[in-house]
């Protein structure tokens, strides 16, 4: 994905009254990572198989969805990919 300024992308964990938005501050454009299907963020703190909330910015990725629930693949404190719910296959991000 190409980053231009301002181009931001939200995904927020769902959970009640103790719902965490990730997304402030937002997940940069330049974050995402096209060739390997991953997001960076600095101690994101998800867990493995967490369930995430996608909300379109500035920024879209496809083929995620606006308001749809993807499943977090963490790869460590500081990188993720995301899947479908239920299923093992990682989301390949095409923008």
């Amino acid at each position: 994905m190409e980053s231009s300024a301002g181009n931001t992308v939200t995904i927020s964990s769902e959970g009640g009254h103790n719902q965490r938005f990730i997304g402030m501050p937002y997940v940069k454009a330049s974050d995402v990572k096209i060739k390997t299907n991953t997001i960076t963020m600095n101690n994101h703190s998800f867990a493995e198989g967490e369930t995430v909330i996608y909300k379109e910015g500035n920024a879209n990725l496809a083929p995620l969805k606006h308001n749809e629930r993807y499943s977090i693949n963490k790869l460590n404190s500081t990188k993720f990919s995301l899947r479908n719910i239920g299923t093992s296959e990682i989301i390949t991000l095409t923008t």
